[in-house]
């Protein structure tokens, strides 16, 4: 249940600001290389010492999180510590680490669109919004399809973060995901046969995932 919320709140969120991010990113701006270059980094930085940074943000008392939330007269949470907020913590540590590799696809797959689409629109009077919504999203269909199906099999696998961040699951089992109980059944009960059955059962659900990913993304190449 904790994955599946995990998924659900990451994959769509991040999605959505990464597909925004590659729009604006695609336009004509100065220094938009260095941009790209700043929001792809967090993709292919350790997972552990961006945990362990965020970490020291979500501290309750010194933590830059909780500081500036008190600048608007708001008391921070404990954030990990607290079972109400852990898996927000961890899901809003997540969506920032994995925009970067979906905004490099969605600018590749944008950067394929012809302009002419775009100089006709306007032409017709079509808004900026109007020219996103009617040609954007829609030409971005595979990519958006390949993006949706890797962030899902990524979420499935997530471990670092709730390791490193949250107390052996914790607190009270809040961020208790697939991958972190196979862990606990392997490592801390050493009960091998049930890990194997439930790293068993996470990868037939992968490998569906995957091979349906292949077969669509496959039919678009061919095509």
């Amino acid at each position: 249940w904790h994955t599946l919320v995990y998924t659900f709140f990451t994959v769509p969120v991040a999605m959505a600001i990464a597909v925004v991010i590659a729009a604006l990113l695609n336009a004509k701006l100065r220094a938009r290389v260095w941009y790209r270059t700043a929001i792809f980094m967090p993709h292919i930085t350790a997972t552990v010492a961006i945990a362990l940074v965020w970490a020291w943000m979500y501290e309750p008392s010194v933590g830059v999180i909780n500081w500036g939330l008190s600048w608007f007269g708001i008391r921070g949470p404990a954030w990990v510590a607290d079972p109400a907020w852990a898996m927000t913590s961890v899901i809003l540590m997540s969506i920032w680490k994995g925009i970067g590799l979906k905004m490099v696809i969605y600018l590749a797959a944008l950067q394929n669109i012809p302009a002419e689409l775009y100089e006709a629109a306007e032409i017709d009077g079509a808004s900026p919004v109007r020219r996103f919504v009617a040609i954007t999203l829609p030409l971005l269909g595979p990519a958006t399809f390949f993006v949706f199906i890797i962030s899902l099999i990524d979420s499935f696998q997530v471990f670092e973060q709730f390791y490193v961040l949250t107390p052996r699951g914790g607190p009270a089992n809040a961020t208790t995901v697939m991958t972190y109980e196979i862990y606990e059944s392997a490592f801390q009960r050493f009960d091998m046969s049930t890990a194997s059955a439930q790293s068993v059962v996470l990868f037939a659900f992968l490998l569906v995932l995957t091979m349906v990913g292949r077969r669509i993304t496959g039919k678009d190449d061919a095509a």
